[in-house]
């Protein structure tokens, strides 16, 4: 689902009375614009035409022109013509620059126009005029939402870090809460990206609280429609994680009905992508092609650059599910170029230097404005005794820095990049308690790399090397950025993800063998090849309500790793522990799966007929019990 951007702002804060300079005819055509993005959110078809007829007058100041070509920009992108909405970018911005307009007007504008740029993909630019919003914005206190909201839409969208934006929607959120007589329906808005962010991170329940509270707000407003839609969608999406299939399938066919109907571009494509998924669980692969080409069709035509990779991604999985290895190695070279430019786009140096610009906690403001001058010397003496703390934390980071350099080289594999054992191991052990009474577990999957040992033996270890590699970055890009993903050992990977379901660890395991298998190497010599794996699953916990310990996922998954491979290889399968069998020996079950499926104990998941038969003595159960959780490397085997 798409972050929303806050131009239904507008409908609630009107852009501000322009002072005596500005002559009443330039008024009246910013209200004319401002007319046009509230009417937006209903009719994006008629906004754009109201825009045009407006943009095509000659007499019309810079000034409106400005406001109108926002409009325009972002009623095109709700549409689906993001391509058209990017043409006229160059000329919004020589706008903003050159036209002669009130500070406040011009900053609110340019909130606006970095938001849109973030969302066709064009970040770093985004970010340059979104940090010249905010080098002009102090003063403007009715301004500190959008600007909140708009450095956090950088970092959840355009860095892909929703961990970062956390603290600003948080903080967006405590200014909606400051307004006398409450909040606002327009308000939902911080709540839903706030919520986004949170289920982006898998915390599914924080995330569903504030969706809630969201769709409260929204759908006090009918103008906010296809705000609810999205909501909605969202609420969906958190059903299909849970592997609540039946309700997810319902929610989402209502969603998709009133963004058909409501011309939600963005939202379409989200949720014909979330009902592509669904039929992958189910096993309807033919139906997944159906919705997913439509999701991949509007996304790549709408120039959509937060959905775009996940539609390709998608496309590659439902075709490699459906047989058709050619068209998948396709897809998924598509989906890794579209990668590669957004990847491009994100500069780190751009968020530091927005976290510096962004509206400080606004506590502060409301305090000293209402203080005599004796208390206002004397918290103001407070804030200086804050910066002289962090003036001496910045001591303190900088020594930091030097330990953090290292501990780098212990906490990263050298050939791959990913994670290395260790840490991954302390990521393991750093785990929080599953939380509430719904099975919501880590998934730990154990990826083995299916006859590494030919590669090295026919073409020498270098070109081994080179296999794992590029193995290590397909796994990186087709997890997602909250995923650990490690070497383990030899060409052995570990992939950890938190608070998810039995289901959506199984479509996260296809997910990751379809997209290996559809990867294509070339080995020195400029030989091509390409490679399977096979994958175990476990929970982490193994069974609900009991600390048996990261190590009991680690045997269990390892076991199901053994079943994959013993099964004909390039496929997954996975165990799930029950409440009912928290008391069980987790050597008995390991042992005899098979039996403890029987018993109700486990349940039992894989990507065909799985063979749970007990695994010959030493095999990987046996290793997997070795003192201190050891697992040794397997370049030596023929697995």
């Amino acid at each position: 689902m798409p972050f929303l951007l806050f131009a239904a702002l507008l409908m609630t804060a009107s852009v501000p009375a322009q002072g005596q300079a500005t002559g009443a005819r330039q008024q009246q055509e910013i209200a004319q614009g401002e007319q046009c993005l509230q009417h937006m959110e209903r009719d994006p078809a008629g906004s754009i035409a109201r825009a045009r007829r407006l943009l095509a007058r000659d007499d019309a100041s810079d000034a409106a022109r400005a406001v109108w070509t926002v409009c325009l920009v972002r009623s095109l992108l709700v549409s689906g013509e993001g391509g058209t909405a990017a043409a006229q970018v160059p000329a919004l911005l020589d706008l903003l620059d050159s036209a002669q307009m009130p500070p406040e007007l011009r900053i609110e504008m340019r909130l606006f126009t970095a938001t849109a740029m973030q969302e066709l993909g064009l970040v770093r630019q985004a970010g340059q005029v979104l940090e010249a919003a905010l080098a002009e914005s102090g003063p403007y206190t009715n301004l500190h939402l959008q600007a909140l909201v708009g450095v956090a839409l950088h970092h959840a969208r355009g860095m892909r870090d929703p961990a970062a934006a956390e603290p600003y929607f948080r903080r967006a959120i405590a200014v909606t809460g400051k307004r006398p007589g409450g909040r606002l329906p327009v308000d939902a808005i911080p709540y839903f990206n706030y919520g986004l962010a949170t289920l982006e991170q898998g915390r599914l329940d924080d995330a569903e609280a504030l969706l809630q509270q969201a769709r409260a707000l929204a759908r006090r407003d009918p103008h906010l429609e296809r705000l609810s839609g999205r909501i909605d969608g969202s609420l969906a999406r958190i059903a299909l994680d849970r592997g609540e299939l039946e309700a997810a399938r319902a929610q989402f066919e209502d969603v998709i009905g009133r963004q058909r109907r409501m011309g939600d571009a963005p939202g379409l494509a989200s949720s014909l992508r979330q009902m592509a998924e669904l039929a992958l669980l189910e096993g309807n692969a033919a139906q997944a092609l159906e919705y997913g080409a439509e999701s991949a069709r509007i996304a790549e035509g709408g120039q959509m650059a937060d959905q775009t990779h996940e539609a390709l991604a998608q496309m590659s999985r439902i075709h490699s599910a459906l047989g058709n290895a050619a068209e998948s190695r396709a897809w998924s070279e598509r989906a890794r170029l579209h990668l590669a430019e957004a990847r491009h786009e994100r500069d780190p140096a751009i968020g530091a230097l927005l976290d510096a610009r962004a509206p400080r906690p606004d506590a502060w403001i409301d305090q000293l404005g209402s203080l005599t001058r004796a208390r206002a010397v004397a918290a103001l003496a407070l804030v200086a005794l804050a910066v002289t703390m962090l003036l001496g934390g910045w001591a303190l980071l900088r020594s930091r820095r030097h330990r953090r350099g290292l501990v780098h080289a212990n906490a990263t594999d050298a050939l791959t990049g990913l994670a290395s054992r260790r840490e991954a191991t302390r990521r393991l052990e750093a785990l929080p308690a599953p939380d509430g009474d719904r099975d919501r577990r880590a998934a730990l999957l154990l990826i083995d790399v299916d006859h590494f040992k030919a590669v090295n033996d026919m073409h020498g270890h270098e070109a081994g090397d080179r296999v794992l590699a590029a193995l290590a970055r397909c796994l990186r890009e087709a997890c997602d950025d909250n995923d650990v993903v490690a070497r383990w050992g030899g060409e052995e990977f570990l992939v950890l993800r938190p608070q998810t379901s039995a289901a959506a660890a199984g479509a996260l395991a296809g997910h990751l063998r379809a997209a290996v298998e559809a990867l294509e190497m070339t080995l020195p010599g400029g030989e091509r090849t390409s490679m399977t794996v096979s994958i175990g699953i476990a929970p982490c916990p193994y069974f609900p309500g009991h600390d048996g310990g990261w190590q009991d996922a680690i045997r269990m998954a390892d076991r199901a790793l053994y079943a994959a491979k013993q099964s004909g290889r390039n496929a997954w399968a996975g165990t799930w522990g029950q409440r009912a069998g928290a008391h069980v020996d987790i050597h008995d079950v390991r042992r005899d799966p098979a039996g403890a499926v029987a018993r109700e104990h486990i349940t039992a998941m894989g990507s065909t007929a799985i063979q749970w038969t007990a695994p010959v003595e030493g095999g990987p159960a046996r290793r997997a019990a070795m003192p201190g959780g050891g697992h040794p490397v397997r370049s030596g085997s023929s697995r």
